[in-house]
């Protein structure tokens, strides 16, 4: 689906730019695997 595909490359984009930031990684990393746990 071109929505999640675009949607991924924002969301890399804003880690990339914020991959300093240990709260907002953490905070990703925590949504990425409720995500990966409601799609598996």
């Amino acid at each position: 689906m071109v929505f999640v595909k675009k949607f991924f490359v924002h969301v890399t984009d804003v880690v990339c730019r914020r991959a300093l930031d240990p709260l907002f990684v953490w905070s990703t990393l925590m949504l990425v695997m409720a995500v990966s746990t409601l799609l598996a």
